[in-house]
């Protein structure tokens, strides 16, 4: 997807979510949401998150937990110049095609009163799977096959914001460190495994609806 078709994604949902959603969040015990970072990613991921208050203790004094679980499809192509002809790179609009998914729980305790709303700390696990296939039109023999998969586990702080009466803005931010795996298979060779690990920066800035 290029960068307006993205903008147009978050827009669509936006609208039609705020429709079906629309109700008194003084009784709000659920968001869906959407972590919007995640379309300008590479590969880039679109999907929703739902979050549920888990106790229904409304005081001054008593945080509240709840779970929140995002559900993300990985879905992406990218284009390559890979070879000039007369002088003009001609490219692959889909050298490299993605095709997986990504899988997020987490749990998160409230400072305050007024959960799914305010402060937060969050212990958050993820889970991502995807194909990658690369394909070069003017040699097979670099094409290849990949399987990525891994697991990560973090910790993050952020802020839950309600807009009106519908609508909930959440900004986090955190680390994650993940086990990778890595299956790499190229033409008719057997596959080649890597294992390894990555850590760094988890950035969460979602829009969603409260009902």
């Amino acid at each position: 997807m290029n960068f307006l078709k993205r903008i147009l994604i978050v827009l669509i949902l936006t609208f039609n979510f705020s429709n079906v959603f629309s109700q008194n969040s003084l009784n709000s015990l659920n968001v869906i949401s959407s972590n919007i970072a995640y379309f300008f990613e590479k590969p880039s991921q679109f999907g929703v998150s739902y979050e549920r208050v888990l106790d229904q203790v409304r005081s001054n004094d008593i945080s509240q937990f709840s779970f929140k679980l995002g559900v993300y499809k990985i879905l992406d192509v990218e284009k390559e110049n890979q070879y000039i002809y007369r002088g003009v790179n001609i490219s692959n609009d889909e050298a490299k095609q993605f095709n997986g998914f990504l899988i997020e729980p987490s749990f998160k305790y409230y400072f305050g009163w007024g959960s799914p709303f305010g402060t937060y700390f969050s212990i958050l696990g993820s889970y991502t799977n995807y194909e990658e296939v690369y394909t070069d039109v003017t040699d097979e023999n670099n094409n290849y096959n990949s399987r990525y998969s891994s697991y990560g586990r973090g910790l993050l702080v952020g802020h839950q914001f309600i807009i009106g009466n519908s609508i909930s803005i959440e900004l986090g931010l955190g680390y994650l460190v993940e086990d990778i795996n890595l299956e790499i298979s190229r033409n008719q060779n057997s596959p080649i495994n890597i294992k390894t690990g990555n850590d760094g920066l988890k950035i969460n800035t979602s829009i969603g609806f409260i009902f």
